[in-house]
C-alpha cells in the first residue's frame, strides 16, 4: 500500500529517508496510530534508541523494561481478549505498560510498507517479525506509522509463514479496511516473501551482522515523550504490565 494517499494525520509529517538524519544513540519515539486517529486518541508509542539512520533505513533498539503506551480495553486488558468479531470495533483507552524480554532491534526500510523486527531467545537469534504498516513519516524525534494487521514471521533459516490472516478478514467485516485495501495489504505480504526468498534487504548476507548486534551497555532506558508522559488516570489500565510484541499495535 505504499502508493496510497496520505492519511489525514500524515500530511504534516516528512518522509523518512531524508535529511536531517538522527544521530546514533539518540532517543526517538516510534508510534502506531489508527487510520482514523485524531489528537487525544489512544496510540502506541515506543521510546527507542537510534542505532543507524540514513537514506536506506532507520535502525532502532527497543530495550526490555521500556515504558510504552498502547491502546487497551477500558478494563486494562488487551483487545484480543474480546471475540474476533469485536476486535476492531470495541472501545479502547490509552494504556501504559512495560516492554518485556531482551528487547528488539527494528529496521524500517525507507518507503517500504513494513518494518523488520529482530528477536533473540537468550543470546540466540530467533528470527525476524515483519510488521506490515504504512511507510514511516517523521516530525521532530517522532516516527509514525499505521499498522496493517497482517505480519510475516521469518525463521533464521528464512522459512516463513503469514500471521493473522484471519484478523485481516475480520478487519474488513468490521469496516476497518475495504476489500481493495485488504487485497493491497496481502500483496505487501507477498512482496515481503519475495524479498525474503531473494535475500533482499535486510535479509541479505551484508545484513547478517545485525543478528549478533548488541546494544551499547551505557544506554539508559528512554522515557516517553514529555507531552505524553502525564501520570496515568486511576483505573485498571494504569498499572504497569509487560507486553508481547503482537499486543502493541491495535
Amino acid at each position: 500500500m505504499s502508493d496510497r494517499p496520505l492519511l489525514p494525520w500524515e500530511a504534516d509529517l516528512r518522509p523518512a529517508g531524508t535529511a536531517p538524519y538522527w544521530e546514533p544513540g539518540g532517543v526517538v519515539w516510534w508510534h502506531y496510530r489508527r487510520r482514523t486517529w485524531r489528537p487525544g486518541d489512544p496510540e502506541t508509542v515506543h521510546p527507542m534508541r537510534v542505532v543507524a539512520d540514513d537514506d536506506r533505513a532507520l535502525v532502532a533498539w527497543l530495550a526490555g523494561g521500556t515504558p510504552i503506551l498502547a491502546p487497551t480495553l477500558p478494563s486494562g486488558g488487551h483487545v484480543r481478549e474480546r471475540p474476533l468479531g469485536e476486535m476492531f470495533t470495541t472501545p479502547r483507552i490509552q494504556g501504559r505498560m512495560l516492554w518485556k524480554g531482551r528487547g528488539t532491534l527494528r529496521i524500517a526500510p525507507t518507503g517500504r510498507p513494513w518494518s523488520v523486527w529482530l528477536f533473540w531467545d537468550g543470546t540466540d537469534f530467533d528470527g525476524w517479525y515483519v510488521n506490515l504498516e504504512t511507510p514511516h513519516r517523521r516530525s521532530g524525534q517522532h516516527t509514525v506509522s499505521a499498522d496493517h494487521v497482517l505480519d510475516v514471521l521469518v525463521a533464521p533459516d528464512l522459512g516463513w509463514r503469514l500471521k493473522d490472516e484471519h484478523e485481516v478478514v475480520a478487519a474488513v467485516e468490521q469496516g476497518r479496511y475495504t476489500t481493495t485495501e485488504a487485497a493491497l495489504i496481502r500483496a505487501d505480504g507477498d512482496a515481503v516473501v519475495e524479498v525474503t526468498e531473494s535475500r533482499g534487504f535486510p535479509f541479505g548476507v551484508d545484513e547478517q551482522h545485525w543478528q549478533s548486534w548488541l546494544p551499547d551497555p551505557g544506554w539508559s532506558i528512554p522515557g516517553l515523550p514529555p507531552e505524553l508522559d502525564a501520570p496515568p488516570a486511576p483505573g485498571p489500565a494504569a498499572y504497569p504490565r509487560t507486553i508481547r510484541p503482537e499486543e502493541s499495535r491495535y
